[in-house]
């Protein structure tokens, strides 16, 4: 391949049979030959001057046959006109003349990696027309109310993101967001318009063993105490899946040996008008200092290593500055720990527990009691197969800023307890095959939530897939009243390229409630096109 490529290019000519001699040497005149015929993609037959000065540099537009080289490929060249000198010579080359073009060359990329490595700049952008039909709630807690393609809405997302180096020790990452998707987001779908936004903007500081950050930046602790959750089931879109929080603030990092870390940090985590869910999202009626806004927070992280394993604790405090005034609780108070045992060579054991406590400054409304949650799961991974199995209890006073569960159009409920496992299973090379169970029960109230789902993936070919899922999720009051929601879903991905990829999807709903006799359908459709550089 590399023989031919530089045939296709005409340093290399070969013999009139069209072979290159088989398995024989290649003669130093030859190569020379091969050279030379290099030189003019390097020089463009043009005398370079010796003056070095960054301001005369060529740009990447200057020399466009060999922008993809490195300085080690240059110093590889320089070698070899040292080498085979005598013989470029015997070419008509002015041997001191190409020395000294190679090594302004050599130079000007040399600078040319200084100054990537001091800024670079990447983008991620979206657009995504989405449309819906019928009356009824989707996934994401929101109803539809228009016919199909009557009210198509065209979503357009642009992050910018910037990474420059300061100094030696210090890096700065921004990623500014320009359009109306996040508007769209945080309005529950209703309203939106276009807007500059600084999604990220922080700088971190490499002080040794200690990495300062400042700035508005992501942080991410574990589903009980820090987690976003990812109220976007039709876009893909990495800052609401990626699920990490968004802090406005300082957070310090300190390594002590290999065995132990601390994370020290104080955050607003109002300012991010777009941070939905201030703490958490949760839908429980009963229960109503649940929406609380704490709007700032300090708090520590210790991870243990234990060889494979791992231990982290945490705590943190939060206080709100508006719900004083309304008489409700304004502190918050979280404490937890999780582990992670591995054993053997495919399975883990995880588990966490958390406790809050909600007051007020005179410690009238103290709200500690039934505010506990844990979690323990058994995960294990093989070539084709894996699974999570596990438990969680999750009482009504419990409160804090993660993102411990999903069940439908519902996240982080509280006051629940019960069962959930998943499983997926490749089928060869093209087919996966998944599904969750879920088997949870209200921990004060007779109620039970049973739900199932499942996914089919076929990778047609290398660069297109298509995927089959289906959700049930039922709600129980026995002997009074059950509701039921379903989703039928088709997605449909082509990649065009490794950075561009159209999204094409199609979501049948039905709401069923039978004390009322509510029986509602709908739809939701999307299409996404997706661009990274």
């Amino acid at each position: 391949d590399a023989v031919n490529q530089l045939q296709r290019v005409g340093i290399i000519v070969g013999y009139p049979d069209g072979t290159f001699g088989g398995k024989r040497a290649m003669t130093r005149y030859e190569f020379a030959v091969a050279i030379a015929r290099l030189l003019p993609l390097i020089n463009g037959d043009t005398v370079i001057s010796n003056d070095v000065d960054l301001s005369g540099y060529a740009k990447k537009s200057d020399i466009p046959s060999f922008n993809g080289a490195s300085k080690g490929d240059l110093d590889a060249l320089r070698k070899l006109v040292g080498e085979f000198g005598d013989e470029l010579a015997s070419l008509g080359v002015d041997v001191d003349a190409l020395k000294r073009d190679v090594a302004n060359l050599t130079a000007r990329v040399e600078a040319l990696e200084a100054e990537n490595r001091r800024v670079r700049f990447t983008g991620d952008f979206f657009v995504a027309g989405i449309s819906s039909s019928g009356d009824v709630i989707d996934i994401d807690g929101i109803r539809t109310a228009h016919e199909q393609l009557d009210d198509v809405q065209v979503l357009k997302n642009f992050d910018l993101n910037i990474v420059g180096r300061a100094s030696e020790n210090v890096t700065v990452y921004s990623t500014i967001n320009y359009g109306d998707y996040l508007s769209y987001y945080a309005n529950g779908k209703t309203d939106w318009d276009d807007d500059f936004y600084p999604t990220y903007l922080y700088a971190v500081a490499d002080m040794g063993k200690t990495t300062l950050t400042a700035g508005r930046f992501p942080m991410f602790i574990s589903p009980l105490m820090m987690r976003h959750t990812d109220k976007d089931f039709y876009t893909d879109y990495k800052y609401t899946d990626d699920r990490n929080y968004i802090l406005d603030g300082i957070k310090s990092e300190t390594a002590f040996g290999k065995n132990f870390n601390l994370t020290l940090f104080a955050a607003k985590n109002d300012q991010n008008r777009y941070n939905l869910d201030r703490f958490n999202n949760s839908q429980v009626p009963f229960v109503p200092y649940h929406n609380t806004p704490f709007t700032q927070m300090a708090g520590a992280r210790a991870v243990f290593g234990l060889g494979k394993a791992s231990l982290g604790a945490t705590f943190y405090e939060a206080w709100s500055d508006t719900s004083k005034a309304l008489g409700f609780t304004d502190q918050l108070r979280v404490y937890g720990v999780d582990a992670t045992v591995p054993f053997g060579d495919h399975f883990a054991l995880k588990g966490e527990y958390g406790k809050s406590k909600m007051f007020d400054d005179a410690h009238v409304a103290d709200i500690s009691n039934d505010s506990d949650a844990w979690t323990a799961n058994l995960t294990g991974q093989w070539d084709k197969f894996d699974f999570d199995l596990g438990y969680k209890r999750v009482e009504r006073n419990f409160y804090s800023a993660g993102a411990w569960m999903a069940y439908g159009q519902f996240v982080n409920l509280t006051g629940v307890k019960g069962f959930q496992a998943s499983a997926g299973w490749n089928l060869g090379s093209r087919l996966r095959l998944g599904g969750e169970y879920y088997d949870y029960k209200l921990i004060n109230l007779p109620v039970d939530l049973d739900g199932y789902a499942g996914e089919l993936t076929w990778k047609l070919g290398s660069k297109d897939s298509l995927a089959f899922r289906y959700e049930n999720y039922d709600i129980d009051f026995p002997g009074f009243m059950d509701y039921n929601e379903t989703y039928q879903t088709i997605t449909y991905k082509h990649a065009f390229n490794p950075n561009t990829s159209l999204r094409l999807m199609y979501q049948f709903i039905n709401d069923k409630e039978n004390l009322s006799g509510l029986d509602e359908h709908g739809a939701r459709s999307i299409a996404q096109i997706s661009v990274s550089f």
